[in-house]
């Protein structure tokens, strides 16, 4: 719960941020730049959640408790971590810019597409940074404290995640947006596509995370095809509903938290050759949501975060809908990890990007 609370937390900031986002320079002159912002925020959170859980389950086996092993490990997932969010952060710039260019009448020139780029890349990667770093340490701590870092760093990867994700695409395309006719745009996005064959190299270079060049992108791909859908919607109802910004996010991502430490817990269930309380799971963290959603409506209805749109028909509306979307999340989290450990494929690579 405690982790949950924080990861909610978390997913309310960034409601806040992506709020306040639409009084901005660069949100309201580049309007792509909220189609960037749900592919952003799924893909970057399925590289950190992936990240979380592999750990989780080298902590639970054991695997972290060797020095040598332990710095190798951590390394080489940090360095697969900078791998994907530069790849991923070019190829979510450029989708939303193609998107954009399909569902909207009016054109941004060349530096402006370019800024958009530049922000994702430099947002994937420095979140990226930091995020993988705080992972580590969190995963170490709770070896070291005797804590299933199933039930912690997931969810914490998730709220923080997008918090920290957003704040830096917020602040970067601000930044971008008044120096937008200078090559500082162009230098930045070149320095990290440059960077990426290091980091390939590095990876490569280790034997605990090379398999991972080619493991995992399909199920990454697959949510960014999803996302990208979600940001059409998000771009259209944002101006068109107000409180929606705020409302988005959390639903979402207390529900996403749910299934990824549903999905965590199987996941090393199955690697460590354990049996689950499958109904016991399933209550909990459905009881679980269920509270975090309505302190979250509360919160907003008595500080008026919400812009007076919390009615008694919408609180209903919202219950209902994260009851159903965290029931649907849940079985599918059991029947998907199962599915993939019989296919003798890693859950763990593969189960959070479809969360």
């Amino acid at each position: 719960f405690p982790s949950l609370l924080l990861g909610m937390i978390g997913c309310m900031c960034a409601g806040w941020l992506l709020d306040m986002a639409k009084s901005q320079e660069s949100f309201m002159r580049i309007s792509k730049l909220f189609i960037l912002v749900p592919i952003l925020l799924n893909l970057k959170g399925n590289l950190e959640m992936n990240l979380a859980t592999r750990l989780s389950t080298s902590a639970n086996l054991g695997d972290l408790d060797v020095p040598r092993n332990r710095r190798d490990i951590l390394l080489g997932n940090l360095a697969v971590l900078q791998m994907q969010a530069i790849s991923i952060g070019f190829v979510a710039g450029a989708v939303s810019i193609l998107l954009g260019f399909i569902v909207e009448t009016s054109a941004n020139d060349f530096f402006e597409l370019i800024l958009v780029l530049a922000s994702s890349v430099v947002c994937a990667s420095l979140s990226s940074l930091i995020l993988g770093i705080l992972m580590c340490v969190i995963i170490l701590l709770s070896r070291k404290l005797h804590i299933n870092p199933d039930n912690i760093a997931t969810p914490l990867a998730a709220g923080l995640g997008d918090v920290i994700t957003l704040a830096l695409l917020v602040g970067f395309s601000q930044l971008f947006i008044r120096n937008l006719y200078s090559p500082a745009c162009i230098v930045v996005l070149l320095a990290a596509l440059i960077s990426l064959p290091l980091w390939i190299f590095v990876v490569y270079r280790n034997p605990f995370v090379c398999h991972l060049l080619y493991e995992g992108w399909s199920s990454i791909l697959l949510a960014m095809f999803i996302a990208s859908f979600a940001g059409v919607i998000l771009e259209y109802f944002v101006a068109h509903l107000n409180g929606l910004a705020i409302l988005g996010p959390l639903l979402i991502g207390i529900s996403g938290n749910i299934g990824t430490i549903c999905a965590s817990r199987y996941s090393t269930a199955l690697h460590a050759a354990m049996r689950e309380p499958h109904g016991q799971i399933f209550s909990s963290l459905f009881t679980v949501n269920l509270m975090l959603q309505w302190l979250f409506l509360v919160f907003l209805k008595s500080t008026g975060f919400d812009h007076e749109v919390i009615s008694l028909w919408v609180f209903g509306i919202y219950t209902v809908a994260s009851c159903v979307l965290v029931a649907i999340i849940l079985v599918f989290a059991r029947w998907i990890t199962w599915v993939l450990w019989l296919r003798e494929r890693n859950p763990d690579n593969y189960v959070m990007p479809m969360m």
